[in-house]
């Protein structure tokens, strides 16, 4: 009968790969590719940026926060994050690589535990036995220029700012990010 619909259920019984014939009473076939894998999510940093926001500071103390702290963006450009979701059910957490210098290249293995803060998702990540906390979220743009709202990973690091500069009131690294294929 054309134009009638067909559903195909599947459950998931582990990680692997396998082969699903369908065949009708006409002896026509369609075989599926079927590969089940942990969800992996892979990140390339495209920018860098210091956001300023509030606080008492000259146009000089803002110059030096950024320039002194663009450096401590623990990814360069070029750099990027694999995650990936070891909890097949739930994707709270799992694997992460942390390309410092190349996306793909030398990779310092980690964890890390996806959460929420309000709405936000972050990413709780030990680099360098140092726990991190990254915010996903939509990159601000001193532009405007984007057509498509770009995405950045966001930390909070206005308490080491402040020990230098008691007037900086939030002060946060942004890394802007794209998706990889590799």
């Amino acid at each position: 009968m054309y134009g009638t619909d067909i559903n195909l259920s599947l459950e998931v019984k582990g990680l692997g790969t396998t082969k699903i014939t369908i065949t009708d009473k006409s002896q026509n076939s369609l075989t599926l590719d079927v590969i089940v894998d942990y969800l992996t999510y892979n990140f390339v940093v495209v920018k860098h940026d210091i956001l300023i926001v509030g606080g008492n500071l000259t146009e000089n103390e803002k110059k030096a926060i950024s320039e002194e702290y663009l450096t401590e963006i623990p990814v360069k450009v070029g750099g990027g994050y694999r995650f990936i979701f070891t909890d097949l059910w739930h994707s709270e957490g799992g694997e992460a690589l942390i390309y410092t210098d190349k996306f793909g290249d030398n990779a310092i293995e980690t964890t890390f535990e996806k959460g929420r803060i309000v709405h936000t998702p972050v990413y709780e990540i030990i680099i360098n036995d140092v726990k991190r906390i990254f915010a996903y979220g939509s990159y601000v743009s001193p532009t405007k220029s984007d057509m498509i709202v770009p995405v950045a990973l966001f930390e909070d690091i206005t308490p080491i700012v402040k020990a230098k500069y008691p007037n900086a009131e939030l002060v946060l690294s942004e890394q802007k990010i794209e998706p990889s294929t590799n």
